[in-house]
């Protein structure tokens, strides 16, 4: 009898346990929809404000486990206010935390968060699907597949193909990742192609240390292709683009390095190019004032109005003091490898900003190796564009070229070395040297 009513016992401690999981289970969904109800248009003002887009709530419809919401998309035009913004409805699945289940290449995964949102956009101009898990630290992983995305934006029109997006946000560390991969992209303005992209990749891990986004970015691209004219393009292969942004104490670091395996035009083969250079001692307050006011424009074509509103503020930030160091760049050309690298030193301005006592102040060096067969090459194109203002129309271009190199080396100019020739140029505070030499030479 006594093992019986503890068995008894045990049993109904068993079933409370089990009843109060089962509530648990059960109030926690229904009380994560309430919230989410009372929520979800300060969450869209907060992600309108922070995208620069619109989103308005349509329609929410609160379930137990799940809800649905509806929501209306507007891009506005930043180039032209008279433009119609981009407008589209996008359907979101919303499941209620905080136990939530997902599916993910046949896989099942528990999570604890307050709500994992599935959206879907049937638009022909913006088709896509995406999820985003919300977790309770204000955390949030989204995924985005995009089969077609296209954005008219006045004359001009931007075409994505196959866009896979994923981003990651912590606010309490202030960290994002976001890794974007896209299939193609074409950009075409008053119905003219302009530029193809094929098979990009976008990538930043940063960390938002006031007021600047630091860290690293990168960008890659197969193959793109720049239209000069229907008829006159660049292509570029296998291009890489990467920066290294940090701030330390008031001042911000930017280092950036990019390569391309080739680049061509009609005149023009360069194969491989590379480049590395830094910006550092910047300093943050005036890289933010002349950032904000890029930002205030809203047209990429500049007018001279507009360009000298920059004036100021670019002026402040080189007043402040940097350092600009050229590391390398280097290219191949079909006579040989060109190579450039230098440093430029701007020191901290006492009085009122100026232009002229900046450069005065300002010390540098540049470095330059060259074939002379491309040099020779580069010129003869030159003066062969401009053979009509030529005063011998009795020489050819190359022979012209020929003259100019020669005269050059024999003034100390350029310093031939076996089939190259280099060039070192020294600047301190208004002194100009040319390998080693004085800038004035005499005439020819």
């Amino acid at each position: 009898m006594i093992r019986s009513g503890k068995m008894r016992k045990l049993i109904n401690s068993i079933i409370g346990v089990a009843l109060i999981v089962v509530i648990v289970l059960l109030v926690l969904p229904l009380g994560m929809s309430f919230w989410l109800k009372n929520n979800y248009p300060s969450i869209l003002t907060r992600l309108s404000q922070a995208h620069n887009v619109s989103l308005k709530l349509i329609n929410f419809d609160r379930g137990w486990f799940a809800s649905k919401a509806v929501i209306q998309v507007i891009i506005p035009n930043s180039e032209d206010k008279t433009t119609q913004p981009i407008k589209f409805t996008i359907n979101q699945h919303i499941f209620n935390g905080p136990f939530i289940f997902s599916k993910n290449n046949h896989k099942v995964k528990l999570h604890c968060a307050k709500a994992l949102v599935y959206t879907t956009s049937n638009d022909p101009n913006f088709t896509f699907h995406s999820s985003t898990l919300l977790r309770f630290n204000n955390s949030s992983k989204s995924s985005l597949y995009a089969s077609n995305v296209n954005v008219a934006n006045g004359q001009e029109q931007i075409v994505l193909k196959d866009t896979n997006l994923e981003i990651l946000y912590n606010p309490l560390t202030q960290r994002l990742v976001l890794n974007a991969v896209i299939k193609s992209a074409l950009i075409s303005e008053q119905q003219k192609t302009i530029l193809i992209m094929d098979n990009i990749t976008w990538r930043n891990d940063l960390h938002h240390a006031t007021p600047l986004w630091e860290g690293k970015r990168s960008l890659s691209l197969n193959k793109f292709t720049y239209y000069l004219t229907p008829e006159q393009l660049i292509e570029v292969k296998n291009f890489i683009l990467e920066n290294q942004q940090n701030a330390a104490n008031d001042t911000t670091t930017f280092t950036f390095s990019s390569h391309a395996d080739s680049i061509k035009d009609t005149s023009l083969n360069l194969a491989p190019l590379d480049i590395k250079f830094s910006l550092t001692q910047m300093n943050t307050a005036a890289l933010v004032n002349l950032i904000n006011t890029a930002l205030n424009e809203n047209h990429l074509k500049l007018n001279p109005q507009q360009l000298h509103q920059f004036h100021t503020p670019a002026i402040n930030l080189l007043a402040q003091g940097l350092e600009v160091s050229l590391a390398h760049l280097t290219f191949g050309t079909e006579e040989g490898q060109v190579s450039v690298q230098g440093q430029l030193h701007l020191p901290a301005q006492n009085q009122s900003p100026d232009l002229s006592q900046i450069m005065v102040n300002a010390k540098g060096n540049l470095q330059a190796k060259m074939p002379m067969a491309w040099l020779k090459k580069e010129l003869s194109r030159i003066y062969e564009d401009k053979k009509v203002e030529l005063d011998d129309q009795a020489l050819t271009p190359e022979q012209i070229a020929d003259q100019q190199i020669q005269y050059w080396i024999n003034n100390k100019k350029l310093i031939p070395q076996n089939q190259d020739v280099e060039l070192t140029i020294n600047y301190d505070k208004g002194k100009l040297l040319v390998n080693n030499l004085p800038s004035h030479a005499p005439q020819q």
